[in-house]
């Protein structure tokens, strides 16, 4: 998979969508999953601005929404659960939060969310290479 294209997309959906949704259509868009787009997006609307706009609490949609993409394009439990820990871990050590909040100020400045999706998903493009 071309990491930059995959950017490309991100980028391209972050003009309509949130993060978690971005994310996960980049993702998808580039990979054999086929599942519609519009299902797609609803199935990560939840994620976007920290599961269910809860900001603070609640986790990165682009964490999220990757764990998603795993599990719709791996089919072993184990190493699904094994690359969703090392994206955790991955994206903790290189923003020192995983909670949306934090990394956004509380949704009052989301000038960095785009790198968030896709730091995620070259995580995603590196541990299915």
């Amino acid at each position: 998979m071309d990491k930059q294209l995959l950017n490309e997309d991100i980028e391209r959906y972050l003009e309509n969508h949130g993060c978690g949704e971005a994310t996960l259509l980049g993702i998808c868009n580039n990979t054999d999953c086929d599942i519609d787009k519009d299902k797609l997006a609803i199935l990560a609307s939840g994620f976007d601005s920290g599961i269910g706009g809860t900001y603070t609490d609640g986790t990165c949609g682009a964490i999220t929404a990757t764990v998603l993409a795993f599990g719709l394009t791996n089919n072993d439990a184990g190493k699904v659960q094994e690359m969703s820990r090392i994206l955790f871990e991955s994206f903790k050590e290189k923003f020192s939060s995983i909670q949306c909040g934090t990394l956004s100020d509380s949704g009052e400045n989301k000038t960095r969310c785009g790198e968030y999706c896709k730091f995620a998903a070259d995580i995603y493009v590196d541990l299915n290479e």
